[in-house]
């Protein structure tokens, strides 16, 4: 018996996965409903369609230009090919119903209370009654109860975010802001709809209000409000022990840059699978395929958000440069590695900052 706990993406993709290999599996959701609530931007790179199959209602828009801002510069690009802004809570639905086609059984309405090690199982206590488990899934989201019960939680940093969905009139264009102390976006759900967030160490609420000011959504009513936290990613802690693992959130599987981690996630569900089918080593496979990318995007976040606004300029100014900007649109954000090296080599300006982002 394997026991998944959280409902969420990547709870069920792995649930699916295991289910399609023989195993029993049990998944323990807290909430009623799955895919509720929303707590993501819902914007993801095409690699998305590599992992799984997407229903064509789950991509709600196709987008190719993407603006970034710094406090007093902006930079356009137009993408080779298109980021997909997604209906996330039909996605986690879609995903919920192949794992129970596979044979996965779900319990909602379930809250996990504790997950103890036992000499041969595992003692996981619900609202619900107890269940037991040979091995123990952690999808349960940047404050992984699964992680707290089992030493794998750490000094976990988390950052807070707030984002609105409102109706403005757009070009269809993703915007990114990046200003001293936070970060923001625009999304275009369609040309009428957008969703407008932040992500912040401090305060979301005071940093949500400076920024509906500068995008211009300040004063509209919002057709949903969304919130939730977002795990920094952090290298050298485990995600298994045992016969228990962590994936996506609850495992920190997350790019510090922009918050993203559907992809990220989705991948730390086939290594886990891969690891337990094959009795390969979940930290060996997690570090080689996705900690250096991740690690990567750490450093970035790190970096950044210690340049001043005038700083944040200069890095707008430098990537703007033609052949820097052609990198930029050509290569996609969840694969940093390989083109990261390519930037510094066209832009040699970029090493002070490639510099700080190592030693951060």
């Amino acid at each position: 018996m394997i026991t998944v706990i959280g409902g969420g993406p990547t709870g069920s993709f792995l649930a699916q996965l295991l289910a399609k290999s023989g195993y029993k599996v049990v998944v323990l959701e807290e909430d009623k409903q799955i895919g509720t609530p929303v707590q993501c931007t819902g914007i993801v790179t095409g690699t998305l369609q590599e992992l799984v199959d997407v229903e064509p209602g789950v991509i709600l828009n196709r987008v190719t230009m993407v603006k970034l801002h710094s406090p007093n510069r902006s930079l356009p690009l137009k993408l080779n090919e298109p980021n997909l802004v997604l209906d996330r809570k039909r996605l986690d639905i879609a995903l919920a119903e192949e794992a129970r086609k596979a044979g996965a059984i779900y319990k909602l309405n379930t809250r996990v209370l504790s997950v103890e090690r036992g000499s041969r199982l595992y003692m996981i206590k619900t609202n619900r009654g107890d269940f037991k488990a040979k091995i123990v899934i952690g999808a349960d989201g940047p404050r992984s109860t699964t992680a707290k019960h089992l030493g794998l939680y750490r000094n976990r940093v988390l950052l807070k975010g707030k984002q609105i969905v409102v109706r403005k009139s757009n070009n269809n264009c993703v915007e990114f802001f990046l200003m001293r102390g936070y970060f923001g976006w625009l999304v275009p759900v369609n040309r009428r709809v957008v969703r407008a967030g932040v992500a912040t160490l401090n305060n979301p609420n005071k940093s949500f209000e400076l920024f509906s000011k500068v995008v211009g959504v300040a004063q509209r009513k919002p057709l949903e409000t969304q919130g939730g936290l977002i795990p920094i990613f952090e290298y050298f802690g485990r995600r298994s022990s045992g016969n228990a693992y962590l994936v996506g959130d609850a495992g920190g599987f997350v790019k510090a840059t922009t918050g993203g981690g559907l992809v990220q996630g989705l991948s730390s569900a086939k290594l886990c699978h891969q690891a337990i089918t094959h009795g390969s080593s979940y930290e060996l496979l997690w570090r080689a395929n996705l900690g250096w990318e991740l690690l990567a995007h750490k450093a970035i976040f790190d970096t950044l958000k210690r340049l001043s606004n005038k700083q944040l300029d200069t890095l707008l100014t430098l990537l703007s440069k033609p052949d820097v900007k052609h990198l930029l649109e050509s290569q996609t954000r969840d694969k940093l590695l390989k083109w990261g090296f390519k930037l510094v080599a066209h832009q040699p300006r970029f090493i002070p900052f490639f510099i700080a982002a190592l030693l951060s």
